[in-house]
């Protein structure tokens, strides 16, 4: 019992240290703008074919009302070697940041938003000139390291839920209206900017 009661006050030494450290090295983000600019690359050759490749690029704006909460807007443009059109996800984002000891800010986010373009089989877009109208829900979290003063390293894990209808011409022609449930999960790597 002895040895319990010493662990657990070693553990909450060792607690109450880290939380001292954090407050220390914690970047006070209330009331600043961070600009957050990313992308992802995914390439796919199967047999027979000259392989397709897939470019998103995420451009987030995010105002700090606190250290440890934000609220801002994202764009997200793609592009896919076969297509012709840019696809757009435009999104408002709610962020949660949680600082570490060591300077890293862990964080998560979650929104919705408004797409003409959707993810099939995690990489084949599919829309026409007008574009389909898509709710899009997003949720995500990831890790900023700093790199220097004001400036972050970001890697992020976002799962999107796309949700609406889709209009497109089927191989005869054919004009055909689909409803779009479907979902992507999808890595970028970017820096963030503190303004």
């Amino acid at each position: 019992m002895k040895t319990l009661f010493l662990l657990l006050h070693f553990a909450a030494m060792i607690s109450f240290a880290d939380l001292k450290s954090q407050e220390t090295s914690v970047y006070q983000l209330k009331g600043k703008l961070e600009l957050s600019p990313a992308f992802s690359f995914s390439s796919i050759k199967e047999r027979g074919s000259e392989g397709q490749w897939y470019l998103t690029v995420p451009v987030r704006v995010t105002y700090f009302v606190s250290d440890n909460f934000g609220l801002g807007g994202e764009v997200i443009f793609t592009e896919q070697k076969e297509d012709k059109n840019t696809g757009i996800v435009a999104s408002l984002l709610l962020e949660g940041d949680l600082p570490t000891s060591q300077g890293t800010i862990l964080y998560l986010l979650g929104g919705v938003g408004l797409s003409n373009s959707m993810v099939i089989d995690r990489l084949a877009l599919r829309y026409t000139e007008k574009g389909p109208s898509l709710v899009v829900f997003s949720l995500g979290g990831g890790a900023k390291i700093p790199l220097i003063k004001n400036v972050f390293g970001k890697i992020e894990i976002r799962y999107q839920y796309f949700s609406g209808k889709q209009t497109y011409e089927d191989f005869f022609g054919e004009t055909i209206t689909d409803k779009v449930k479907t979902n992507y999960v999808n890595a970028v790597f970017g820096i963030s900017l503190i303004l």
